[in-house]
């Protein structure tokens, strides 16, 4: 809002109303400009901003409820404050014009100390808005940062986590060179099985987890039974078989979030519970 008390239009078919009306407004340090029908004043109000509407009700052609009902319609102009100026016999119409969302009325004759106040009431009302528009604008701003903050955020994570479960897949392939690659061809297995039968994205990438870290379990077992050539005894096959168990205990101490810990477990049963 400029210095001046602010910037009205005035919509009245009577050329000596608006002229009443302008030069008391003008006098009193408002902007004032002038519609002698509902075309004109919709008309002004997509070409410049004002800050209140004085619209009278009765007028040839579109009435001021008409004028009233477009403006709601238009989201630039729907916020913006409407004063009623009506006769005493057009209170019907007047609550009408109230329920379609005009700000205040004036009946006609009026008192200007009267048309003053109603003014500076909707001025004060269209500010409260525009200040709680910036308050909006303001928060809408704040919460998007915020949201790509811990976009960015969970990004790293991700990254993070990826790259940890790749290292401790290597680490698993570096002891037990036999089998380098098997963990990740069970990865892209397993992830093909899934997505073949539909199951969600997030649920997929447990699986992708579980399928990198399935053999984990290794990294207990002896390198010499893990690179032994040849046929391995009993007892070093029993090691070898206890590893699901040792990649769960590693796992369950990890917060994954999926139960990658118990796939681990399980990588070796068959179909009906047993192995």
């Amino acid at each position: 809002m400029s210095a001046e008390q602010g910037r009205v239009l005035v919509v009245d078919d009577e050329v000596l109303n608006r002229t009443l009306i302008s030069t008391d407004l003008q006098e009193a340090g408002f902007q004032v400009a002038l519609a002698e029908n509902g075309d004109d004043a919709l008309m002004g109000l997509r070409a410049q901003e004002f800050d209140v509407v004085l619209l009278d009700l009765s007028m040839p052609g579109m009435d001021g409820l008409e004028v009233l009902k477009r403006m709601k319609a238009d989201p630039r102009l729907q916020h913006l404050p409407v004063i009623v100026l009506a006769t005493i016999d057009e209170m019907d119409r007047v609550v009408q014009c109230v329920e379609r969302g005009a700000t205040d009325h004036l009946s006609k004759p009026f008192n200007p100390v009267l048309l003053h106040a109603r003014i500076h009431a909707a001025l004060a009302d269209r500010r409260l808005h525009e200040q709680e528009e910036l308050y909006r604008q303001d928060l809408e701003r704040r919460v998007w940062e915020k949201t790509q903050d811990v976009q960015r955020s969970y990004e790293r994570l991700q990254r993070a986590l990826d790259g940890t479960v790749h290292a401790l897949s290597s680490v698993v392939e570096m002891r037990d060179p036999y089998t380098a690659g098997h963990q990740q061809r069970v990865t892209v297995l397993a992830c093909a099985i899934a997505q073949e039968m539909h199951l969600p994205d997030d649920q997929i990438e447990g699986i992708r987890v579980a399928g990198l870290l399935h053999d984990i379990g290794k990294i207990c077992v002896p390198a010499e039974i893990l690179s032994k050539p040849g046929r391995i005894q009993e007892t070093e096959f029993n090691i070898i078989k206890g590893h699901p168990r040792v990649g769960h205990d590693i796992l369950a101490k990890i917060s994954f979030p999926w139960p990658v810990a118990r796939f681990v477990l399980q990588h070796h049963e068959a179909m009906d519970g047993s192995g």
